[in-house]
């Protein structure tokens, strides 16, 4: 019973010790911060639904097509981003007869005129291989470059819409204009 009182004493003493060390030591302010569902912009991928696709058909015999087109960019400095755009793509043969499945690979330049990367206006440059049109060899891949502009739209934090138009030089064709209106961008 004497050994049951003398704990009981000495917890109540060390809570009471406690309680007043800590009226006696203010902690730190913690600035409130608001919560975002946002993360960084070191990493950034990009989807286009339109560039990716499985289509199966039947053109005399049954065909399926898979076309798989990803660009990734990463922070550089500042308001540069480098990074690089590529994947397969599905052509047909030069005699007709099938398609095949061409490489592409471009390194990508990105400069954001906003240092709010999620939410920027930007000119991107790139240089690389992609499929190109050649005269009685059919589609190969060839050295291409682009220049265009785009803007992001904050979407969810994370996920952004990223329309962009650019002017494309593939291989010996003729300059072309491509317009991009359902491209995403995921950053990381």
């Amino acid at each position: 019973m004497k050994s049951t009182l003398i704990t009981i004493a000495t917890l109540a003493l060390a809570i009471c010790v406690n309680a007043q060390t800590r009226n006696r030591i203010s902690p730190p302010t913690a600035k409130p911060t608001a919560y975002s569902f946002a993360s960084n912009t070191e990493h950034e991928v990009v989807l286009s639904p339109s560039l990716i696709s499985i289509e199966t058909y039947k053109e005399g015999e049954s065909r399926t097509d898979v076309n798989a087109y990803f660009a990734y960019n990463r922070h550089f400095k500042d308001n540069v981003q480098l990074g690089g755009e590529g994947g397969i793509l599905s052509y047909p043969d030069s005699d007709g007869s099938g398609n095949k499945a061409l490489f592409a690979a471009i390194g990508v330049f990105t400069y954001n005129f906003q240092t709010n990367l999620r939410d920027a206006f930007f000119a991107q440059g790139g240089l690389g291989l992609y499929p190109a049109y050649e005269d009685n060899d059919g589609f190969e891949s060839k050295l291409s470059f682009f220049a265009g502009l785009g803007k992001r739209f904050e979407m969810w934090g994370k996920i952004n819409y990223m329309p962009y138009a650019r002017v494309w030089k593939r291989g010996d064709e003729n300059t072309r204009f491509e317009i991009q209106a359902l491209n995403f961008s995921i950053f990381y």
